[in-house]
């Protein structure tokens, strides 16, 4: 589907700030996690 000319709907601009608030709440997130762990907190130990 050709998705490029598709005028989005209130539902769709609705649903896509959902998800920019979520990105950018889960980057905030990781960001206090690496902070307070370091930035390797994710790897797993040998």
């Amino acid at each position: 589907m050709d998705y490029h000319h598709r005028q989005l709907s209130a539902e769709d601009i609705a649903h896509y700030q959902k998800v920019v608030v979520a990105l950018n709440e889960t980057i905030r997130i990781m960001g206090e996690i690496d902070s307070t762990y370091g930035r390797t907190w994710w790897l797993p130990i040998k």
